[in-house]
C-alpha cells in the first residue's frame, strides 16, 4: 500500500466561486409586506393577516369575501420567502390569485381543525386528509395548485419529500352564448349610450361658446360651465372639489339653490363611470378584444396609427399580457363614431387635463420617495407612484366622486363592470316584452360573441376566426365556436340540410348541389328559381365568354344575311353588339377584357374616319360600361395580361 503525495491544488484558486456576502436586512422591514416588481403593474403583497388572522373584509381581498379565517403566524413565516421568490415579478392580477389561494387554504385548515384534526403551523403537518378535504370542498384547481407548488419548495428547502398530490380537475366549461338578436339590442343599447355621451360633449361645447339655445334647461346649464370654468381658473386646479366650488356659499343649500350643480359641471367636461364603462363595452364589441388586453391599453406608446393603404383607417394595437406580450391589433375607420378609434382619440382629449394634473401628482409623490427611509411608507409611496403611472397611460380615465379615477384589472376583480353591464341589461328587460327578455352576458363573452360573427360571416372559415382573434396556433380558435348559440346554429343547418337532401331524392331522384345550397340557406327553392337555374346552365358560351339566349336567331344589325333554320348558330358573335341576347356572367371578365385589348389594337391601326364610322368603337363602349361591373382592380391585371399576350404576338 503506498501513500499518495499531496497534491498542490493551489492553482484552482482563480476558479473558485466567488461568495457574496447577503446584505443584513434593516431590523424594521417586515417580512410579511413586500412590492412585487412587475414593470407596469406592480403589487404591494401584504401577509400580515394570514398571520393575524382575518376577521372582515380587508381593502386588499379583491373579489368577493368568503368568510374569516384564523390566525396561523409560523405556517405564513414558513412561506413567506417562497411567496415573496415566487410573487416578485408577477402583476397584481396574478398576485391577487396567489393570496386568494391562501385564504382558501386557511379556512380550510380551520375546517379540517374544526372537524378534530391536529393543528397546522408547519407544512410538514399537511397529510393527505387535508388533499381529500379540499376535494370534498370543491377546491378548484387554480388554488390547489398554487399552495401546493408554494409549500413543495418550502418542503425541498426543509429536506422533506413533495406532496405530489394529484389536482382536482375542473369541469369543462359551459359556453353559453345568446341569440344573435339579443347581441345586437345589447350593442345598439351601447352605441346609444356613447352617442348622448359625445352629443352632451358638444352641446357643452357649444353653450361655454355662446351658442344654442336659450330655453331655461340651456342656460341653466350654461351658467353652471361658466361657474365652473371661473373655478378652475380662481384654483388652477381641473376638478376642484365640492368643497373649493362652494367658495362664498355659506351653505351647501345655497349652492343648490342658485341652480349650480357640481354633477352638472364635471359632466359637462368629463366622463363619468357610466360614460366611461359604456364606451369601453362598446369598444369590446367591435375590436372582438379581451378585457384584459383592452385595459392594457398603453397611450404612451405607438398605441393607434393610420393604416398605410387607407388614411382614413386606423389601426390600434396593445399587448396580451398572458400571452408574454404578444401583439395584438384591430382595424377601423376613424370617422365611425362607434368605433375604437374614435371612442379612445375623444377619451384622451377630454380628459388630457386630469392627466396633466396626474403628472404633477407625479413628480411630487417622485420627490418624496427620495427623502423617506422609512420602510412601510416608502413601499406606500412606491406603490402609489405605480398607480398614478398606470393611470396617466390609460385611456380609461373617469371622475368618480369628485376625484380621477380608472378602469383597471382591479376593478374586474371587484365585479363592478359586471355589475354595470348587468344593471343596462335589466334595464334593457324592462322596455323589452317578456318573450324578447335578453340573457345576461358578462365583459368577457363580447370576443366570444365577435368570434360568432366573424365564424358566421365568414362561412364557417377557422382562417378567418384565427386571424380575427389573433391567435398564433390552431387550438385557441375552436373553442371559441363551441358554445350553445354556434352548436344549436349547427343542429338546424344539419336538421335542414339533411331533410332537404333526402326530400330532393325523393322528389327529383337526383341531388342539385346548388338547389341544396338554396334549401340549407333560405329553406325554400321556388319552381320559378328552378326553372331560371335550368335555364342559366343551358345558356351557350360565346369566344366573348358571355352567354347568348338565342343563338339560332341573331339580330339583323348583327348578321343581316343569317337565315335561321332552328340549327344554325351565330357565327358573327359580336355579343357587345347584341343587347337583346347578351348575357354577362360572373366569369365573362376575362372575355371581355380581351376583346378590349383587341379593340384598342385596331383604333391605333384603323384610320380614324373608319373607325368612327363603324360599329367597333359603339362595341368599346358598350364593353367598357361591362367591365364597370366587375373588381376594377381585376380588370386592370387581365387587361394587362392580354396586352402583354398581344404585344409578344406581333
Amino acid at each position: 500500500m503506498t501513500i499518495r503525495p499531496k497534491k498542490d491544488k493551489d492553482h484552482l484558486k482563480a476558479s473558485a466561486p466567488l461568495l457574496v456576502a447577503v446584505p443584513v436586512k434593516p431590523a424594521d422591514e417586515d417580512p410579511l409586506l413586500f412590492l412585487t416588481k412587475h414593470p407596469s403593474k406592480p403589487f404591494l403583497v401584504d401577509l400580515r393577516p394570514f398571520s393575524t388572522g382575518e376577521t372582515h373584509k380587508s381593502g386588499n381581498t379583491g373579489g368577493s369575501w368568503e368568510g374569516p379565517f384564523t390566525a396561523r403566524p409560523a405556517l405564513i413565516v414558513q412561506l413567506a420567502p417562497a411567496l415573496k421568490d415566487r410573487l416578485c415579478s408577477l402583476s397584481e392580477k396574478s398576485a391577487r390569485a396567489y393570496l386568494n389561494s391562501l385564504r382558501g387554504w386557511w379556512r380550510l385548515l380551520d375546517a379540517a381543525e374544526a372537524a378534530g384534526e391536529p393543528i397546522v403551523s408547519s407544512v410538514a403537518q399537511l397529510t393527505n386528509v387535508h388533499r381529500q378535504l379540499a376535494y370534498d370542498r370543491g377546491m378548484l384547481r387554480v388554488p390547489f395548485t398554487l399552495f401546493l407548488g408554494i409549500v413543495d419548495l418550502v418542503r425541498q428547502a426543509m429536506r422533506l419529500p413533495k406532496l405530489y398530490w394529484q389536482p382536482p380537475s375542473d369541469s369543462p366549461p359551459k359556453r353559453f352564448l345568446p341569440p344573435q338578436w339579443q347581441s345586437e339590442i345589447l350593442r345598439q343599447a351601447l352605441k346609444r349610450d356613447w352617442y348622448a355621451v359625445v352629443d352632451r360633449w358638444e352641446l357643452a361645447d357649444l353653450l361655454r361658446a355662446g351658442g344654442g339655445q336659450t330655453d331655461a334647461k340651456s342656460e341653466a346649464l350654461r351658467m353652471n360651465y361658466h361657474f365652473y370654468a371661473k373655478a378652475q381658473a380662481r384654483l388652477k386646479h381641473p376638478l376642484p372639489k365640492q368643497s373649493q366650488l362652494m367658495h362664498g356659499f355659506t351653505t351647501l343649500k345655497a349652492f343648490y339653490d342658485t341652480g349650480l350643480k357640481s354633477k352638472d359641471m364635471v359632466r359637462g367636461l368629463y366622463p363619468d363611470g357610466d360614460d366611461i364603462r359604456a364606451a369601453f363595452h362598446l369598444c369590446l364589441s367591435t375590436t372582438g378584444w379581451n378585457p384584459a388586453v383592452l385595459l392594457n391599453l398603453d397611450i404612451e406608446t405607438n398605441y393607434i396609427e393610420a393604416h398605410p393603404k387607407d388614411p382614413e383607417r386606423f389601426i390600434l394595437r396593445s399587448t396580451k399580457a398572458k400571452a408574454d406580450d404578444e401583439e395584438m391589433t384591430t382595424e377601423g375607420l376613424f370617422k365611425t363614431q362607434a368605433g375604437a378609434g374614435f371612442i379612445i382619440k375623444l377619451l384622451i382629449d377630454k380628459t388630457e387635463p386630469l392627466r396633466r394634473q396626474l403628472r404633477v401628482s407625479l413628480r411630487e409623490i417622485r420627490k418624496k420617495i427620495s427623502g423617506v427611509t422609512d420602510p412601510k411608507k416608502l413601499l406606500a409611496l412606491q406603490l402609489k407612484q405605480s398607480q398614478i403611472s398606470r393611470a396617466i397611460r390609460s385611456p380609461w380615465l373617469y371622475v368618480g366622486q369628485g376625484t380621477a379615477k380608472w378602469l383597471d384589472d382591479n376593478s374586474f376583480a371587484r365585479g363592478g363592470e359586471r355589475n354595470y353591464l348587468r344593471k343596462r341589461i335589466e334595464r334593457l328587460n324592462k322596455a323589452l316584452p317578456p318573450d324578447r327578455q335578453l340573457a345576461i352576458v358578462q365583459p368577457s363573452d363580447f370576443r366570444d360573441i365577435f368570434a360568432a360573427d366573424v365564424y358566421r360571416i365568414s362561412g364557417g372559415s377557422m382562417l378567418a376566426l384565427k386571424r380575427a382573434l389573433g391567435h398564433r396556433g390552431w387550438g385557441s380558435p375552436p373553442k371559441y365556436v363551441t358554445n350553445t348559440l354556434i352548436r344549436e346554429e349547427h343542429r338546424k343547418l344539419f336538421m335542414l340540410f339533411s331533410n332537404s337532401l333526402w326530400n330532393e331524392i325523393k322528389e327529383t331522384c337526383r341531388i342539385d348541389p346548388t338547389i341544396l345550397a338554396k334549401l340549407s340557406r333560405d329553406r325554400e327553392a321556388t319552381q320559378h328559381q328552378r326553372q331560371r337555374l335550368e335555364k342559366y346552365r343551358t345558356i351557350p358560351i360565346t369566344r366573348m365568354g358571355t352567354g347568348c339566349s338565342d343563338p339560332h336567331n341573331p339580330p339583323k344589325h348583327i348578321d343581316p344575311d343569317f337565315v335561321p333554320d332552328g340549327r344554325k348558330l351565330c357565327e358573327v358573335q359580336r355579343c357587345l353588339l347584341c343587347t337583346e341576347h347578351a348575357v354577362i356572367f360572373p366569369e365573362s371578365i376575362d372575355g371581355l377584357a380581351r376583346r378590349s385589348v383587341e379593340l384598342r389594337s385596331l383604333n391605333q391601326s384603323m384610320n380614324i374616319v373608319a373607325w368612327e364610322t363603324s360599329t367597333f368603337r359603339e362595341e368599346l363602349d358598350n364593353i367598357e360600361f361591362a367591365l364597370k361591373l366587375f373588381e376594377p382592380t381585376k380588370v386592370e391585371q387581365l387587361i394587362e395580361k392580354h396586352s402583354e399576350e398581344s404585344t409578344c404576338l406581333v
